[in-house]
């Protein structure tokens, strides 16, 4: 089967930093302290969390969502 493997990587700056220990500390809200009784609880809890992330703004991203800067890149190069 397929192993999962941590590559860690440095952040560029102190604000990467605080911005992956702020995801870490919600990722580990939703997941760290639960105990899933199915896989299908797990995925619809992840699915949830996911699609939470990719549709608030973010600073880094101009105050677009990541969903918005998928959609605007495609648009754009869709010619």
């Amino acid at each position: 089967g397929k192993v999962v493997r941590d590559k860690p990587t440095r952040p560029f700056s102190p604000q990467q930093t605080g911005k992956i220990e702020q995801s870490h500390r919600r990722t580990g809200k939703c997941f760290d302290s639960r105990c899933f009784s199915t896989i299908e609880i797990l995925y619809k809890t992840h699915k949830r969390n996911f699609s939470w992330y990719n549709n608030i703004v973010h600073r880094t991203l101009e105050f677009h969502s990541p969903n918005q800067v998928v959609v605007e890149f495609f648009l754009a190069h869709s010619a």
